[in-house]
């Protein structure tokens, strides 16, 4: 901030005022950021809580959580690998639960 103390009294608020903006819209960005992480942990908590349930379909898990399918089963295979499953048997874990519970009319 030495280099502000040489400039124009204008130029130096002008100044402060854009550096202001530049920290005002950065801590709102971070807010969204956030919020959108938030969300997306709770999509993701959800959506596995249903699968560990072990009574809805896909279809119907992604129309309780609010994602698609494909959202899902991107979910319940990351929550899988994390728990140490290869891909392989993700999988087949999923195709499983599909010929389980597969989808109903009205899912």
């Amino acid at each position: 901030m030495e280099m502000t103390r040489t400039l124009p009294p204008d130029f130096e608020q002008r100044a402060k005022t854009t550096y202001e903006q530049f920290v005002e819209e950065g801590i709102e960005k971070g807010i969204e950021k956030g919020i959108e992480k938030g969300i997306s942990i709770k999509e993701r908590d959800f959506t596995w809580r249903l699968w560990e349930m072990q009574e809805f379909s896909l279809e119907k898990i992604a129309l309780l959580v609010g994602v698609t399918e494909q959202q899902v089963t991107d979910i319940i295979s990351a929550v899988l690998r994390e728990r140490g499953q290869t891909a392989e048997e993700t999988e087949a874990a999923i195709a499983a639960y599909r010929e389980k519970y597969p989808a109903r009319e009205g899912d």
